[in-house]
C-alpha cells in the first residue's frame, strides 16, 4: 500500500517520527537477568512473554526507523529535483554550488598571524625583550587582492542563495505531494 502526502507533511512526520524512535527505544526492554531455575524474568512475566514483548518492541523500533528512511528519502529525492527559478537550478545543483562555495570561503583567509596572551608580563619587559623581537621576526599578512572583501562578498551571496533555495523549497514542500510504499 502507497501513502501520499505533501511534502511538508513528510518533514512533519519525520519530527514525529524521530520522537515515536527515541520513546521506543526508551521505553523498551529487549535484556534482562533472570535466574536459571526461575521461571519469571519479571515479577508476573514469564520468560516465554518477555522474549515475546522483547522482540515485538525491537520490531516496532526497525519498523519505525524504516519508514523514517523511506520518507526521508522521498523528502531528498523530491527537493533534489525542486527548480529554483532565480538560479536557473535544481535543489541537488543548489547544495553542491552552496558547498563548493562554502568550503572556499572556509580555506581562504584561513593563513593569518596570532598572539600567545596566555603570559602575562610587565610593560618594561615586554619593550625591552618583544617589541624588538617582533620587529625583527613578526610576520605580516601581504593581500594584494583584498582577500577579504571577496569573502565579505561570498558570504553575502551565500547568504542570497541560501534565502532564495530555501524559499524555493518551503515554497515546493507545500505544493508538492510525495508517494511512499509501505
Amino acid at each position: 500500500m502507497a501513502v501520499t502526502m505533501l511534502v511538508t507533511q513528510a518533514l512533519n512526520e519525520l519530527k514525529t517520527l524521530d520522537g515515536r524512535i527515541t520513546k521506543a527505544i526508551n521505553d523498551g526492554i529487549f535484556v534482562a537477568g533472570a535466574k536459571a531455575s526461575d521461571k519469571n524474568v519479571l515479577p508476573g512475566m514469564s520468560k516465554e512473554d518477555f522474549n515475546t514483548d522483547a522482540v515485538a518492541s525491537k520490531k516496532s523500533v526497525d519498523d519505525l526507523i524504516k519508514w523514517r528512511e523511506k520518507v526521508k528519502a522521498a523528502v531528498v529525492a523530491s527537493n533534489a529535483v525542486t527548480f529554483v527559478a532565480d538560479l536557473n537550478m535544481t535543489g541537488q545543483n543548489n547544495v553542491r554550488v552552496e558547498q563548493a562555495v562554502k568550503d572556499l570561503v572556509n580555506t581562504a583567509y584561513a593563513s593569518g598571524g596570532s598572539k600567545d596572551k596566555s603570559k602575562s608580563y610587565s610593560e618594561d619587559d615586554y619593550n625591552a625583550i618583544a617589541v624588538p623581537y617582533k620587529k625583527a621576526h613578526e610576520w605580516e599578512l601581504i593581500d594584494p587582492l583584498d582577500i577579504k572583501k571577496t569573502i565579505d562578498a561570498l558570504e553575502e551571496e551565500i547568504r542570497d542563495f541560501e534565502s532564495k533555495v530555501d524559499s524555493a523549497l518551503q515554497i515546493s514542500n507545500c505544493t508538492t505531494t510525495i508517494t511512499i510504499e509501505e
